[in-house]
């Protein structure tokens, strides 16, 4: 779905729209006591988001970096996407541990989506490497 509608529309904008979401599903879960429907919902919309995340990094990193070097920006910010992955795990264990919750970690989580997202409409027009 993001493949099709970032050939369409501004993919930045297409970004925002699929990261705000689970966002909310985060502070949903912050916030506890769901029944099973509502949580399943929340995950199944983190899990959209993240697929969305790969397509999306690929085609921005094409579109403002061109392709003569794809494979290696590509490949150094996938790599900091899997650092970043590593690093949150202990983090949210941490922060469970010190807190007996996991609200502090996903509302810290849910806010730096938020700005991620919001970040990407900074990012401007493609540039146009044919000049």
């Amino acid at each position: 779905i993001v493949g099709g509608l970032v050939d369409r529309f501004w993919a930045p904008l297409i970004g925002l729209i699929f990261l705000i979401p689970p966002a909310f599903a985060l502070l949903l879960l912050a916030l506890g006591d769901l029944g099973s429907t509502q949580t399943s919902f929340a995950i199944a919309t983190i899990g959209l988001a993240v697929g969305a995340e790969v397509d999306l990094n690929a085609y921005l990193v094409s579109r403002y970096f061109g392709l003569r070097s794809f494979g290696q920006i590509y490949g150094i910010q996938y790599l900091m996407l899997g650092i970043g992955a590593g690093i949150a795990s202990p983090l949210f264990g941490l922060a469970f541990d010190r807190t007996g919750s996991y609200a502090l970690a996903l509302t810290v989580a849910a806010c730096g989506l938020v700005i991620s997202a919001c970040s990407l409409l900074a990012l401007g027009r493609y540039p146009n490497y044919a000049r």
